[in-house]
């Protein structure tokens, strides 16, 4: 057995005869209860204070009031899913009226009213209002915030994710510029957008996802995901734009990046590397003799780094470390990968670099540039780098042997040239 839901009529007449059929039908339905509004301004106030399911309207009472009414409506109160209906004796005035507010008007009902006429109109009128009352209650169920703007920017409606993400509740916010649920300067970016896609029909925003800032009630700001619609049609300018809050998505990331990058350079670290190299070997192993899948390793390892470590601190080590963090990124190209293993030694991954030579001359490039003194406030710091070789074609498909052959490499370039850093190629 389904529940009937209570509806709430607002009636605006002055016509006695009106209300008495209106009160017969209430009496024949315990869920239905009627408010009459004799005049436009208490019906206003009435609405305001608590909209009803269904607004009547006598067109008896004049043009202007009826049209000043239907507007106050959707126009100042936003009103959109409430349904208006008119009674109208003349189908001439019915006209005028409904071209005055176009779109505005549900249906009308003819009059003299008759109860059974009214009790007709009753079941098409609660369907209506259940349809509303279902649609509302699905947007109010799903996960991300739905907001619709007309073309003025100000909010139609504002679901119940929107409540929750901004701290506004719907009655607070309806009415309102959307510009209000954005910090200082995106507001106006937005604005300038919507004014542009007017005037041109050009969709810098519409259709299109993107990252923005956005502000809720207490003023702190948070990312959002926001994709803009063009819900418009004949009778008005809609846009609904879904909303996401990035924030969990972001810390996530960040927590990603922290557990894969070095915390004092910022660089890649072990196990980022373990997974890279992972990845280039198996994509060489699946095609050897694509020259876009070759690469080499180079692992580096600094000079002289324990002498400055010892005699002017750790402050100054880690401030020479991101200098020669630094120093490796700008001296390889953007799609080579610099990483920090640990304390003073380095691995870099040059992509499309197949041969010894041409990895030893990349090499004696970062030699050359990690040889530069280090200026940190008023010292002077100076240190080298030795560099250890492995190219995938010498050592083949096989991540442990290129870190090993590099590592090698490193300790014979240590050993027998360390005051200059030369780099070594391990033998396969």
């Amino acid at each position: 057995m389904h529940t009937l839901h209570a509806v709430t009529l607002k009636l605006l007449t002055m016509d006695e005869t009106v209300v008495a059929l209106f009160d017969d039908l209430a009496a024949q339905f315990d869920e239905l209860s009627i408010h009459v509004c004799p005049s436009d301004s208490q019906a206003r106030l009435a609405i305001a204070q608590q909209p009803p399911d269904i607004l009547f309207i006598d067109e008896d009472l004049g043009h202007d009031v009826v049209c000043r009414t239907i507007r106050y409506v959707r126009e100042k109160l936003c009103q959109d899913w409430l349904p208006i209906v008119t009674l109208s004796d003349s189908a001439e005035v019915h006209h005028a009226i409904s071209a005055d507010v176009p779109g505005h008007i549900d249906f009308a009902i003819p009059k003299p009213l008759t109860v059974a006429a009214l009790r007709e109109r009753q079941s098409a009128l609660r369907r209506m209002v259940a349809l509303r009352r279902i649609s509302r209650s699905a947007l109010d169920r799903v996960s991300e915030g739905v907001i619709v703007i007309d073309e003025r920017g100000a909010i139609r409606s504002f679901n119940g994710a929107a409540e929750a993400l901004f701290g506004w509740s719907a009655a607070e916010v309806t009415g309102r510029n959307i510009s209000m649920l954005l910090p200082p300067g995106h507001s106006e970016r937005h604005d300038s957008y919507l004014d542009n896609y007017h005037r041109s029909g050009k969709a810098q925003i519409i259709g299109v996802g993107r990252v923005e800032d956005a502000m809720r009630k207490d003023g702190s700001r948070f990312r959002m995901h926001l994709t803009v619609a063009d819900i418009s049609d004949s009778t008005a300018r809609r846009f609904v734009g879904v909303v996401r809050d990035l924030t969990l998505h972001l810390q996530r990331d960040e927590l990603e990046a922290m557990t894969r990058h070095d915390s004092l350079t910022g660089l890649p670290n072990r196990a980022y590397v373990n997974e890279a190299l992972e990845a280039l070997v198996q994509r060489w192993s699946e095609n050897p003799d694509d020259s876009a899948a070759q690469f080499s390793v180079l692992f580096c390892d600094l000079d002289h780094f324990k002498p400055v470590n010892d005699r002017h601190g750790h402050r100054v080590g880690d401030e020479v470390l991101k200098a020669v963090a630094q120093r490796l990124r700008q001296s390889v190209s953007g799609k080579d990968f610099v990483a920090r293993l640990a304390g003073d030694e380095f691995l870099i991954l040059l992509h499309g670099v197949s041969d010894e030579a041409a990895a030893r001359s990349v090499a004696d490039r970062l030699s050359a540039a990690i040889r530069q003194p280090i200026g940190i406030g008023e010292l002077q710091v100076s240190v080298g780098l030795s560099i250890g070789v492995a190219t995938v074609r010498d050592t083949g498909a096989d991540a442990q042997r290129l870190m090993e052959h590099a590592d090698q490499g490193m300790y014979h370039a240590k050993k027998s040239r360390s005051s200059r850093g030369a780099a070594q190629v391990s033998p396969p």
